[in-house]
C-alpha cells in the first residue's frame, strides 16, 4: 500500500500540472508563442490506466545484463528480405523509481464546452462518458480512482461484460455503477435521455438489469496493507456521478491518507519541505 501511495502521489502532481499549470500556458497571451510541448500538456489525458505509467530504470546495469542475455541467448527473429522482425524481450521490473505517464495519443484539448466523443478504456469509463453526456477534466480524476484500485487489488472494480456470455454489455456496468455508487442525483440523470432507460422519473432503477450484491468494501476484502479503510474514503471522495462532485488534483494531493507518512508539520500541518510535491 505503502508503496502505491508514493507513485499515487507523483501520478497526481503530474496531473496537476497538466490540468492548472499548462492550462494558463495555452490561455495566457504574454505565454506567446506556444511551444509544440506546451500544446501536448494542455490536454486532458483520458486514457489513464496502468500500462500507461512507465516506471523509470535507475540503475543501467539492468541493460548490460540485458545486452549480455541477448548476446547467449539471441531473440527470436524472422528475416525478410528488407529487414528483420524481433521479438520484444521483457525488461525487469526496476526496483525504484516514480511513474512517468505516457501515451498522450488519446489526449483532449481542455475548453470550457466539453466533451462528447467516445474516450476511455471500458471498465475505466467515468458515468458521464458511458451515459454519452458532456464530460471535461473530471475524467482523468475518476482514471485516478481506477488506476490506483488496479495497483492493489486483484481484480478491476467494474467489469463491463455480460455474466453469461461474456460480451460486452453497458447495462451491466451501469448496475455496478448504481450499486457501488448509490442511486445517481436528479442532475445527472435528467441531463440525458439514455439515463431515462434505466431511472424512472423519482430516479428509482428500472431493473433493466438486476443491481448486483456489491460494495466497495466486499470488493476490498482481498486488498492487504494498512489502512484500507482509509483507501476507501479516498476513492470514495473521487467515486461520484456528478463530475463537478469530485475533487481536483490539488485537492487529492492533500488528502489525509495520501499524507499518511509523509511526516507532519506543527499542529498536524506539513512543512514546505514536506509537501508532496517536492517529494522526489
Amino acid at each position: 500500500m505503502d508503496s502505491m501511495k508514493r507513485c499515487l502521489r507523483q501520478f497526481l502532481i503530474t496531473l496537476d500540472f497538466l490540468h492548472t499549470e499548462a492550462r494558463i500556458i495555452h490561455t495566457g497571451e504574454p505565454w506567446q508563442p506556444i511551444t509544440f510541448a506546451a500544446q501536448v500538456l494542455i490536454r486532458i489525458f483520458s486514457d489513464l490506466q496502468p500500462k500507461n505509467l512507465l516506471l523509470p530504470v535507475d540503475d543501467v546495469a539492468t541493460f548490460k545484463e540485458m545486452e549480455e542475455d541477448e548476446c547467449k541467448n539471441p531473440s527470436p527473429r524472422k528475416v525478410l528480405k528488407d529487414r528483420s522482425i524481433y521479438s520484444m524481450r521483457g525488461l525487469p521490473l526496476p526496483k525504484g523509481g516514480l511513474p512517468l505517464i505516457c501515451d498522450f495519443g488519446e489526449a483532449r484539448v481542455i475548453n470550457e464546452e466539453g466533451h462528447t466523443d467516445d474516450i476511455m478504456p471500458d471498465i475505466y469509463r467515468a458515468p458521464e462518458v458511458v451515459m454519452h453526456m458532456k464530460w471535461n477534466v473530471k475524467v482523468d480524476i475518476w482514471s485516478t480512482a481506477m488506476v490506483a484500485w488496479d495497483l492493489v487489488a486483484p481484480q478491476p472494480m467494474f467489469d463491463r461484460r455480460h455474466p453469461e456470455t461474456g460480451e460486452p454489455d453497458d447495462r451491466y456496468l451501469i448496475a455496478q455503477f448504481a450499486a457501488i455508487l448509490g442511486p445517481p442525483p436528479v442532475e445527472f440523470w435528467s441531463q440525458s435521455k439514455l439515463c431515462q432507460a434505466f431511472w424512472d422519473e423519482n430516479g428509482s432503477w428500472k431493473n433493466v438489469v438486476p443491481l448486483p450484491e456489491i460494495s466497495l468494501e466486499k470488493l476490498a476484502a482481498a486488498i492487504e496493507g494498512e489502512d484500507v479503510p482509509g483507501f476507501l474514503r479516498f476513492l470514495r471522495r473521487i467515486l461520484r456521478w456528478l463530475p463537478e462532485q469530485r475533487p481536483t488534483t490539488e485537492e487529492l494531493i492533500y488528502d489525509p491518507w495520501l499524507l499518511a507518512g509523509l511526516g507532519s508539520g506543527s499542529q498536524g500541518q506539513i512543512t514546505a519541505d514536506e509537501d508532496p510535491r517536492s517529494v522526489s
